[in-house]
C-alpha cells in the first residue's frame, strides 16, 4: 500500500530547522564535549556529526580535506548542511515527505525526524522504513544493505522519535 494513500497530513509544507537538526544531532553523536570537532570513534567515524570517510567522499569531499576534516569545523559544518540537503532533496524526489503526520511502528513521521533517521543509518534506510509502514528489516534494498540498527546497536526510529511531537518543537 503506497503511503500517500494512507497519510493525514497535519501540516505539509512545515519549515524544515537545519540548525535545530544538527544540534539534536551532535548532542547525542558527540555530547556537548568541547572538542566535539576532533571525536573519532570506535568505527572510524569523524568528528562532531560522526560521519565516515566514505559518506564524505560520496558528498564529493576530496582526500586532501577528508585528511583536515578534524581540523576544520567549518568543513563539518559544511559535510552535514549537504548532507542534510541531498537527503531532503532524496526524500521529496520519492514523495516521501507525503508521510508527515502518520504514525509508523509507534514513530510520528516529521521531515525532521526522516532526516535524523537518514543521518543515522542512510535514505535507503530510511525509504525502506516508510514504504513498508513502519517495519525494518536487514535486507538489499535497492542494491544497497540497509540495517535497521547501527554499529552500535541505535535503532532508526530512536532518531525519528527526536523529532516526532511536531516540526517546531525541541526535544532538548
Amino acid at each position: 500500500m503506497s503511503c500517500s494513500k494512507l497519510c493525514l497530513n497535519i501540516n505539509p509544507h512545515p519549515i524544515v530547522d537545519y540548525e535545530r537538526i544538527k544540534q539534536v544531532i551532535a548532542l547525542y553523536e558527540t555530547g556537548d564535549r568541547p572538542d566535539s570537532y576532533t571525536v573519532v570513534n570506535s568505527f572510524g567515524y569523524l568528528g562532531k556529526y560522526q560521519f565516515h570517510p566514505l559518506t564524505l567522499r560520496s558528498l564529493g569531499f576530496t582526500r586532501a580535506e577528508i585528511k583536515d576534516y578534524l581540523k576544520s569545523p567549518k568543513l563539518q559544518e559544511k559535510a552535514m548542511n549537504k548532507l542534510l540537503t541531498f537527503n531532503y532533496e532524496y526524500f521529496e524526489s520519492q514523495g516521501l515527505f507525503e508521510c508527515v503526520g502518520m504514525e509508523m511502528n509507534c514513530v510520528t513521521i516529521t521531515k525532521e525526524g526522516m532526516l535524523a533517521g537518514a543521518h543515522l543509518l542512510g535514505v535507503y534506510a530510511v525509504e525502506h522504513f516508510m514504504w513498508n509502514d513502519g517495519s525494518m528489516y536487514n535486507v538489499n534494498y535497492k542494491g544497497v544493505n540497509v540495517y535497521k540498527y547501527d554499529g552500535t546497536g541505535t535503532p532508526l526510529t530512536i532518531y525519528m522519535k527526536m523529532f516526532e511531537k511536531n516540526e517546531q518543537s525541541s526535544p532538548l
